[in-house]
């Protein structure tokens, strides 16, 4: 069975710097996305959710 949360994590917590990272890895080093353009000011100040899975037996 997997089970989903859906959440709403604030602006520098760990959870969103890793939702960061892999934001970073996706877009900006494997779709060549600038980062300028993937990450800016509104990222202070917007809702930032995470969904985090997890699979039980």
């Amino acid at each position: 069975m997997v089970e989903t949360a859906i959440l709403s994590v604030p602006v520098f917590s760990t959870l969103c710097n890793e939702a960061f990272r892999l934001r970073r890895a996706v877009f900006v080093h494997e779709q060549k996305v600038p980062e300028a353009e993937e990450f800016d000011s509104d990222d202070l100040t917007a809702h930032h959710i995470v969904a985090v899975t997890r699979t039980s037996p």
